[in-house]
């Protein structure tokens, strides 16, 4: 899953979304729905392992990917 984190330069309006979309946030809603979060990593470090142009490095930090393993159904009451 690719969400964007949160910036220094986000409005306000974003500060519901903000809560949610953080690493912890993510892992705790993704492990709500019975995935296990394998992998949190930004773009900028991923684009830097793959040897590809960070030239827009505030986009890519605060753009992210989480890989889950889907472990089975979300626990009752969720």
């Amino acid at each position: 899953m690719n969400y964007q984190t949160p910036s220094l330069t986000a409005g306000l309006g974003r500060a519901m979304v903000a809560l949610a979309a953080r690493p912890a946030g993510m892992a705790g809603l993704l492990t709500a729905q019975g995935f296990a979060v394998e992998q949190d990593v930004d773009l900028l470090h991923l684009a830097r392992r793959l040897d590809s142009p960070t030239r827009h490095s505030r986009s890519l930090r605060n753009g992210r990917v989480a890989v889950a393993r889907f472990t089975g159904p979300a626990p009752a009451g969720h």
